[in-house]
């Protein structure tokens, strides 16, 4: 088997030096310098995509903090508003939740929509049966944040 790969590694270094000996010194550099180019320009591709998802990646993690930041500044609103009238208040809660969806929607952003009540987490009705698991560390995790 090692003579095997010997044997190929020696035919395939022979024909390629046949090959370059058979070019011009102008057709090999400029062989070289495509190379050269070919391999500047994939890295500068990937590193730019990289850059650019992780840019955008943090963009629409900061937009949706910025979201749910809002959402409950608008929930404190209107619980103080409507502070004598519960299920008044809700309605309102829901009507906002219910906008924020379809604005979020229109931007392609899929989303979900929960509070916390006793430890749970209870979807809005925009959200009944959409809603995932949501751990009970998670929701621990949420009104220790809060």
């Amino acid at each position: 088997m090692k003579q095997v790969i010997q044997k190929w590694f020696h035919n395939t270094t022979h024909v390629s030096k046949r090959i370059l000996e058979k070019l011009s010194l102008r057709s090999r550099l400029l062989m070289l310098f495509i190379t050269l180019l070919l391999f500047s320009m994939i890295a500068v591709g990937v590193i730019s995509y990289l850059k650019a998802k992780e840019t955008t990646m943090t963009s629409i993690e900061n937009r949706l903090i910025r979201e749910t930041e809002l959402m409950g500044y608008i929930a404190d609103n209107l619980k103080f508003l409507y502070v004598s009238d519960d299920s008044y208040f809700k309605q309102q809660l829901e009507a906002n939740v219910r906008s924020q969806k379809l604005k979020l929607a229109d931007d392609g952003m899929t989303s979900h929509y929960f509070y916390i009540e006793g430890g749970q987490a209870v979807p809005f009705k925009v959200s009944k049966g959409e809603l995932p698991v949501i751990s009970e560390q998670l929701v621990n995790d949420i009104v220790e944040k809060k």
